[in-house]
């Protein structure tokens, strides 16, 4: 069930301890009209809800630094900044995204910094500083599968402790799961949150053996 909303603003929920706004919004209707994101980056997507509440259950360390790729409106980098203090980069290959994810960004009271880049092009050099990366819903064509578990192997191999990817369950996410496992340490968990509603799915823990 979702938490009361104690801003009594209309389109608004809270989930897992933020705001939420949804596409019916007055701020995210503003933002349509001048920023029309591509690569399915028009919507909040449920398997962001499922990685937060994991993340509830498997905590990052106080303050940590995390990248969130394919972050589309940056709702589990929020959710981070505000329940760990940890400081967030969103990566997307859409800059469009980012007037979406600053928003809700404020409406919580964090900040949280944008990279515009695809997968291929984030270096070990770029991922190195960061404890975690996390994504939700980001393999869900053929083509990424290996773009994703690249992005895992140069992640580990630049000292990321750990990479955490939430899916409702596509073939595409399994393939994923059974190659990583193969070479890594890899706990694929079936996963279900009531907040803000009933979303069930996957979450994929990976990290260096």
């Amino acid at each position: 069930m979702p938490y009361f909303n104690e801003y009594n603003e209309p389109n608004t929920i809270q989930a897992h301890g933020i705001v939420v706004l949804e596409k019916k919004h007055q701020a995210i209707k503003a933002l349509k009209r001048k920023h029309k994101p591509s690569v399915h980056g028009h919507k909040l997507w449920h398997s962001s809800f499922l990685l937060m509440d994991y993340l509830n259950f498997h905590p990052l360390p106080n303050k940590s630094s995390l990248m969130e790729i394919g972050c589309g409106w940056g709702t589990t980098s929020i959710f981070c900044a505000k329940r760990f203090g940890a400081k967030a980069t969103g990566v997307d290959l859409d800059p469009n995204v980012f007037p979406y994810l600053h928003t809700l960004a404020e409406f919580n009271q964090v900040t949280i910094n944008t990279e515009q880049a695809p997968l291929e092009k984030l270096s070990k050099a770029k991922l190195a500083n960061h404890h975690t990366v996390l994504g939700t819903d980001i393999c869900f064509w053929d083509e990424l599968v290996n773009k994703v578990y690249n992005l895992i192997r140069r992640s580990l191999q630049a000292g990321v402790t750990q990479v955490v990817l939430a899916d409702p369950g596509r073939s595409t996410f399994h393939q994923l799961v059974a190659r990583c496992s193969k070479k890594y340490s890899t706990e694929c968990h079936p996963w279900y949150t009531q907040d803000p509603e009933f979303i069930s799915g996957y979450v994929l823990c990976v990290s260096a053996r």
